[in-house]
């Protein structure tokens, strides 16, 4: 070894250039496992109603609802599903606190800051009920 990074790299060759690659492989791939979450949330009186969209609940896509209609869909839509979320206290994490917050000590704390984060982020607001639809439609005629 010589001592300069670049030449003892090239002095490893392929193994060197092997380990780089198989972690950028990890990296990439646990990157593309993470779900992009479509969510409704809708308002009912004085309550919000928040549930993850799938195109299993409902007819075409929801790729063709944004496309169609954006982030905000007009008309009269129907939800069916289970209420199984009330609203809770959560406290939302920030990313600064995500980031610079208190050193993680265990993958059990690692796992619990993730969640909140991605809730925080993605999920449901706190203040909002959480629905599982079963099957989301506009009636379309009388």
């Amino acid at each position: 070894m010589s001592g300069n990074p670049a030449l003892d790299m090239v002095a490893l060759g392929g193994n060197r250039i092997s380990m780089i690659r198989t972690n950028v492989n990890a990296n990439l791939d646990t990157i593309c496992t993470v779900p992009i979450v479509n969510y409704g949330k809708s308002v009912v009186g004085e309550n919000t109603i928040w549930y993850p969209l799938s195109d299993d609940f409902v007819v075409g896509s929801i790729g063709d609802l944004i496309l169609k209609h954006s982030t905000n869909v007009s008309g009269e839509w129907h939800v069916v599903g289970v209420v199984d979320a009330v609203p809770d206290d959560f406290v939302p994490l920030t990313l600064e606190q995500f980031f610079v917050g208190t050193p993680v000590q265990s993958l059990e704390q690692f796992v619990e800051r993730l969640a909140r984060a991605s809730r925080t982020i993605l999920g449901r607001p706190s203040a909002a009920y959480g629905v599982t639809p079963i099957v989301i439609f506009r009636q379309i005629a009388d």
